[in-house]
Protein backbone atom coordinates (compact mmCIF):
# COMPACT_ATOMS: atom_id res chain seq x y z
CA UNK A 1 0.00 0.00 0.00
CA UNK A 2 1.33 3.42 -0.95
CA UNK A 3 1.22 6.37 1.44
CA UNK A 4 2.91 9.76 1.53
CA UNK A 5 4.52 10.53 4.90
CA UNK A 6 5.38 14.14 5.72
CA UNK A 7 8.33 15.14 7.91
CA UNK A 8 8.98 18.87 8.30
CA UNK A 9 10.06 21.60 10.71
CA UNK A 10 7.11 23.83 9.73
CA UNK A 11 5.05 23.47 12.89
CA UNK A 12 1.27 23.83 12.69
CA UNK A 13 0.76 27.52 13.46
CA UNK A 14 1.14 28.54 9.81
CA UNK A 15 -0.47 27.33 6.59
CA UNK A 16 2.64 25.64 5.17
CA UNK A 17 1.63 22.07 5.97
CA UNK A 18 -1.92 22.59 4.70
CA UNK A 19 -0.60 24.00 1.42
CA UNK A 20 1.62 20.95 0.90
CA UNK A 21 -1.33 18.67 1.63
CA UNK A 22 -3.47 20.63 -0.81
CA UNK A 23 -0.96 19.92 -3.58
CA UNK A 24 -0.82 16.24 -2.63
CA UNK A 25 -4.61 15.92 -2.57
CA UNK A 26 -4.79 17.57 -6.00
CA UNK A 27 -2.13 15.38 -7.60
CA UNK A 28 -2.62 12.08 -5.77
CA UNK A 29 -6.17 12.16 -4.38
CA UNK A 30 -6.38 8.42 -3.74
CA UNK A 31 -3.16 8.15 -1.74
CA UNK A 32 -3.32 8.69 2.04
CA UNK A 33 -1.14 11.40 3.55
CA UNK A 34 0.29 10.73 7.01
CA UNK A 35 2.06 13.20 9.30
CA UNK A 36 5.25 11.81 10.78
CA UNK A 37 5.77 15.12 12.58
CA UNK A 38 5.99 18.81 11.79
CA UNK A 39 7.65 19.63 15.12
CA UNK A 40 11.29 19.06 14.21
CA UNK A 41 13.30 21.88 15.77
CA UNK A 42 13.75 24.57 13.09
CA UNK A 43 16.54 23.54 10.69
CA UNK A 44 17.62 20.61 12.90
CA UNK A 45 18.62 18.17 10.17
CA UNK A 46 20.11 15.65 12.61
CA UNK A 47 16.86 15.38 14.56
CA UNK A 48 14.93 14.88 11.32
CA UNK A 49 17.38 12.18 10.27
CA UNK A 50 16.73 10.30 13.52
CA UNK A 51 12.94 10.57 13.26
CA UNK A 52 12.98 9.36 9.66
CA UNK A 53 15.23 6.36 10.32
CA UNK A 54 13.28 5.17 13.35
CA UNK A 55 9.88 5.54 11.68
CA UNK A 56 10.57 4.16 8.20
CA UNK A 57 10.51 0.43 9.14
CA UNK A 58 7.00 0.72 10.60
CA UNK A 59 5.39 1.75 7.31
CA UNK A 60 4.43 -0.68 4.55
CA UNK A 61 6.51 -1.05 1.43
CA UNK A 62 5.59 1.54 -1.17
CA UNK A 63 5.49 4.43 1.30
CA UNK A 64 7.06 7.70 0.15
CA UNK A 65 8.63 9.87 2.85
CA UNK A 66 8.60 13.56 1.91
CA UNK A 67 11.20 15.17 4.18
CA UNK A 68 11.46 18.96 4.19
CA UNK A 69 13.92 20.25 6.77
CA UNK A 70 15.78 22.42 4.33
CA UNK A 71 17.96 25.29 5.58
CA UNK A 72 19.43 25.57 2.05
CA UNK A 73 16.10 26.00 0.27
CA UNK A 74 16.46 27.98 -2.95
CA UNK A 75 20.21 27.35 -3.24
CA UNK A 76 22.00 24.91 -5.52
CA UNK A 77 21.72 22.09 -2.98
CA UNK A 78 20.55 18.89 -4.64
CA UNK A 79 17.24 17.13 -4.34
CA UNK A 80 17.96 13.46 -3.60
CA UNK A 81 16.17 10.30 -2.66
CA UNK A 82 16.99 6.92 -1.20
CA UNK A 83 15.17 3.69 -2.02
CA UNK A 84 15.46 1.69 1.19
CA UNK A 85 13.74 -1.56 2.12
CA UNK A 86 10.88 -0.96 -0.30
CA UNK A 87 10.27 2.65 0.76
CA UNK A 88 11.36 5.90 -0.86
CA UNK A 89 12.77 8.86 1.08
CA UNK A 90 12.85 12.23 -0.67
CA UNK A 91 14.95 14.97 0.92
CA UNK A 92 17.36 17.83 0.30
CA UNK A 93 20.98 16.75 0.11
CA UNK A 94 21.94 18.06 3.54
CA UNK A 95 22.53 14.91 5.57
CA UNK A 96 18.90 14.15 6.37
CA UNK A 97 19.22 10.67 4.85
CA UNK A 98 22.36 9.84 6.87
CA UNK A 99 20.84 7.42 9.40
CA UNK A 100 18.66 5.67 6.81
CA UNK A 101 21.75 5.01 4.70
CA UNK A 102 23.80 3.96 7.73
CA UNK A 103 21.17 1.38 8.66
CA UNK A 104 20.71 0.05 5.12
CA UNK A 105 23.92 -0.70 3.21
CA UNK A 106 21.81 -1.82 0.23
CA UNK A 107 19.89 1.45 -0.18
CA UNK A 108 19.99 2.96 -3.67
CA UNK A 109 20.43 6.72 -4.01
CA UNK A 110 19.37 9.12 -6.75
CA UNK A 111 19.79 12.74 -7.77
CA UNK A 112 16.37 14.11 -8.75
CA UNK A 113 17.38 17.76 -9.03
CA UNK A 114 17.14 18.11 -12.81
CA UNK A 115 13.91 16.19 -13.02
CA UNK A 116 12.04 17.78 -10.14
CA UNK A 117 8.66 18.94 -11.34
CA UNK A 118 8.25 22.70 -10.92
CA UNK A 119 4.94 24.47 -10.78
CA UNK A 120 4.63 27.69 -12.80
CA UNK A 121 4.60 29.75 -9.61
CA UNK A 122 7.54 28.00 -7.92
CA UNK A 123 8.79 30.02 -4.96
CA UNK A 124 12.49 29.93 -4.08
CA UNK A 125 11.64 29.84 -0.37
CA UNK A 126 9.02 27.07 -0.43
CA UNK A 127 10.25 24.04 -2.33
CA UNK A 128 8.24 21.85 0.04
CA UNK A 129 5.00 22.92 -1.59
CA UNK A 130 6.20 23.62 -5.12
CA UNK A 131 8.71 20.80 -5.71
CA UNK A 132 8.76 18.18 -2.94
CA UNK A 133 4.98 17.71 -2.77
CA UNK A 134 4.34 17.22 -6.51
CA UNK A 135 7.39 15.00 -6.84
CA UNK A 136 6.28 12.89 -3.86
CA UNK A 137 2.87 12.50 -5.49
CA UNK A 138 4.50 11.35 -8.70
CA UNK A 139 6.61 8.76 -6.87
CA UNK A 140 3.63 7.54 -4.85
CA UNK A 141 1.62 7.11 -8.05
CA UNK A 142 4.19 4.61 -9.22
CA UNK A 143 6.97 6.46 -11.02
CA UNK A 144 10.37 5.03 -10.15
CA UNK A 145 13.33 7.18 -9.14
CA UNK A 146 15.15 5.77 -12.19
CA UNK A 147 12.54 7.29 -14.48
CA UNK A 148 12.77 10.71 -12.85
CA UNK A 149 16.42 11.10 -11.88
CA UNK A 150 19.84 9.55 -12.15
CA UNK A 151 21.42 6.92 -9.90
CA UNK A 152 24.35 8.24 -7.87
CA UNK A 153 26.85 6.70 -5.48
CA UNK A 154 25.62 6.94 -1.89
CA UNK A 155 29.04 8.27 -0.88
CA UNK A 156 28.34 11.41 -2.91
CA UNK A 157 25.57 12.50 -0.55
CA UNK A 158 26.13 14.93 2.29
CA UNK A 159 26.41 13.03 5.58
CA UNK A 160 26.11 14.06 9.20
CA UNK A 161 29.36 13.42 11.02
CA UNK A 162 27.96 12.86 14.53
CA UNK A 163 25.79 9.89 13.57
CA UNK A 164 28.20 7.43 15.24
CA UNK A 165 29.52 7.08 18.76
CA UNK A 166 33.23 6.79 19.56
CA UNK A 167 34.35 4.25 22.16
CA UNK A 168 37.51 4.77 24.20
CA UNK A 169 38.11 1.90 26.61
CA UNK A 170 35.52 2.06 29.39
CA UNK A 171 34.05 5.28 28.03
CA UNK A 172 32.06 6.36 25.01
CA UNK A 173 31.50 9.76 23.40
CA UNK A 174 28.09 10.17 21.83
CA UNK A 175 25.46 12.83 21.25
CA UNK A 176 21.78 13.41 21.83
CA UNK A 177 19.77 12.49 18.74
CA UNK A 178 16.40 13.61 20.04
CA UNK A 179 14.53 14.65 23.17
CA UNK A 180 10.96 13.35 23.26
CA UNK A 181 8.03 15.16 24.87
CA UNK A 182 8.62 13.31 28.14
CA UNK A 183 12.16 14.69 28.35
CA UNK A 184 13.91 11.41 27.59
CA UNK A 185 17.24 12.06 25.85
CA UNK A 186 17.76 9.53 23.07
CA UNK A 187 21.46 8.92 22.40
CA UNK A 188 23.44 7.90 19.32
CA UNK A 189 24.04 4.51 20.93
CA UNK A 190 22.19 1.62 19.26
CA UNK A 191 20.63 -0.78 21.75
CA UNK A 192 22.76 -3.49 20.18
CA UNK A 193 25.46 -3.69 21.51
CA UNK A 194 25.30 -0.83 24.00
CA UNK A 195 22.56 -2.11 26.30
CA UNK A 196 24.64 -5.17 27.15
CA UNK A 197 27.87 -3.17 27.32
CA UNK A 198 26.53 -0.51 29.68
CA UNK A 199 24.75 -3.13 31.76
CA UNK A 200 28.10 -4.79 32.44
CA UNK A 201 29.62 -1.60 33.85
CA UNK A 202 29.53 -1.26 37.68
CA UNK A 203 27.82 2.09 37.23
CA UNK A 204 27.54 4.63 34.44
CA UNK A 205 28.67 8.22 34.87
CA UNK A 206 27.51 11.07 32.66
CA UNK A 207 29.98 13.78 31.71
CA UNK A 208 29.82 16.90 29.62
CA UNK A 209 31.85 16.55 26.45
CA UNK A 210 35.21 18.30 26.36
CA UNK A 211 35.19 21.03 25.08
CA UNK A 212 31.83 21.38 26.73
CA UNK A 213 29.58 24.06 25.21
CA UNK A 214 27.15 21.50 23.82
CA UNK A 215 25.79 20.39 27.20
CA UNK A 216 23.97 23.22 28.92
CA UNK A 217 24.39 22.83 32.67
CA UNK A 218 25.58 25.24 35.33
CA UNK A 219 29.04 23.70 35.36
CA UNK A 220 30.96 20.81 33.87
CA UNK A 221 31.81 19.59 37.36
CA UNK A 222 28.14 19.35 38.30
CA UNK A 223 27.32 17.11 35.35
CA UNK A 224 30.44 15.00 35.75
CA UNK A 225 29.18 13.89 39.16
CA UNK A 226 25.92 12.51 37.73
CA UNK A 227 25.49 8.76 38.03
CA UNK A 228 23.10 6.82 35.79
CA UNK A 229 21.46 3.59 36.89
CA UNK A 230 21.10 0.95 34.18
CA UNK A 231 17.46 -0.20 34.20
CA UNK A 232 14.93 -1.93 31.95
CA UNK A 233 11.90 0.29 32.64
CA UNK A 234 11.26 3.88 33.71
CA UNK A 235 9.38 2.69 36.80
CA UNK A 236 12.55 1.11 38.22
CA UNK A 237 13.94 4.61 38.81
CA UNK A 238 13.25 6.30 42.11
CA UNK A 239 11.84 9.82 42.10
CA UNK A 240 14.55 12.21 40.90
CA UNK A 241 16.92 9.38 39.97
CA UNK A 242 18.58 9.40 36.54
CA UNK A 243 19.01 6.22 34.55
CA UNK A 244 19.90 4.78 31.19
CA UNK A 245 17.89 2.11 29.38
CA UNK A 246 17.13 0.54 26.02
CA UNK A 247 14.50 2.73 24.38
CA UNK A 248 11.69 1.78 22.02
CA UNK A 249 13.35 3.58 19.10
CA UNK A 250 16.34 1.23 19.03
CA UNK A 251 18.72 3.56 20.86
CA UNK A 252 19.78 4.03 24.48
CA UNK A 253 17.97 6.73 26.45
CA UNK A 254 18.77 8.84 29.49
CA UNK A 255 15.60 9.20 31.54
CA UNK A 256 14.25 10.22 34.93
CA UNK A 257 11.08 8.95 36.58
CA UNK A 258 8.31 11.54 36.44
CA UNK A 259 10.44 14.50 35.35
CA UNK A 260 12.27 15.61 32.24
CA UNK A 261 15.82 14.26 32.20
CA UNK A 262 16.67 16.74 29.45
CA UNK A 263 15.63 19.71 31.58
CA UNK A 264 17.19 18.40 34.78
CA UNK A 265 20.51 17.53 33.14
CA UNK A 266 20.66 20.23 30.48
CA UNK A 267 20.58 17.84 27.52
CA UNK A 268 19.37 18.90 24.08
CA UNK A 269 19.38 17.53 20.51
CA UNK A 270 22.89 17.68 19.08
CA UNK A 271 24.52 18.02 22.50
CA UNK A 272 27.64 15.91 23.01
CA UNK A 273 28.20 13.85 26.14
CA UNK A 274 30.54 11.20 27.50
CA UNK A 275 29.49 8.09 29.38
CA UNK A 276 32.06 6.21 31.42
CA UNK A 277 32.26 3.27 33.76
CA UNK A 278 32.88 4.20 37.37
CA UNK A 279 36.01 2.07 37.20
CA UNK A 280 37.27 4.31 34.38
CA UNK A 281 36.61 7.61 36.15
CA UNK A 282 37.60 6.45 39.61
CA UNK A 283 34.42 7.45 41.40
CA UNK A 284 31.73 5.49 43.15
CA UNK A 285 28.05 5.62 42.34
CA UNK A 286 25.88 8.02 44.27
Amino acid sequence: MNAIVLLTDFGLADAYVAQMKGVLLSEAPDIPVVDLTHEVEPQNVAQASFLLATTLPHFPEGAVFCCVVDPGVGTDRRLVCAASRGRICLAPDNGLLSLVLEQDPNARTYDLTRFARRRPDTCATFHGRDIFAPLSARLARGSSPDSIGSRIDRNELVTLEPSRATADGDAVDCHVLHVDRFGNAILSLPVEPWNETLGAWPSVSLHGSEPGPAVRVSSYAELSRQSLVHVATYAELASGQAGILAGSQGFMEIAMNGVSAAQQLGLHPGGQIRLSSTSACGTGSK
